[in-house]
């Protein structure tokens, strides 16, 4: 499982209609830190960016649900449309619909503030004598 890197949560997920649910606001942000951030090839299949291969089972061990906890979780969100899942005799595959809506990359400035006041940037910006 990758663990470096980071994802971006939205202040909004406070008004979220799961949000008070914690079984399936845990899966979703869980979801949303194990999918793919970028395509990958696995056993030959593209899994995309924002998705990935599990079941059932491995969700509930990974989230210490039980089976039933995280079925209920995932009819949740699939029920407002926040996952998609595609089942073979394999595997599952989850995919977080709005992916790059919630993990959007974009360029953030170099300039970064130190949280000085103008007063005290001219003072440092002064030659001592």
């Amino acid at each position: 499982m990758l663990e470096n890197g980071f994802i971006s949560l939205h202040r909004s997920l406070l008004n979220w209609e799961w949000y008070d649910d914690v079984n399936t606001k845990i899966l979703f942000i869980h979801l949303l830190l194990t999918v793919n951030y970028e395509q990958k090839v696995w056993h030959g299949v593209t899994i995309e960016r924002g998705q990935r291969v599990c079941s059932v089972a491995i969700l509930a061990d990974e989230l210490h649900l039980t089976i039933q906890q995280t079925r209920t979780a995932i009819i949740h969100l699939q029920s407002t449309n926040e996952i998609t899942i595609k089942t073979t005799n394999k595997y599952s595959l989850v995919t977080v619909v709005k992916y790059n809506d919630y993990q959007e990359i974009k360029k953030q400035s170099t300039n970064k503030t130190t949280g000085k006041t103008e007063t005290s940037q001219q003072t440092d910006n002064k030659q001592t004598t």
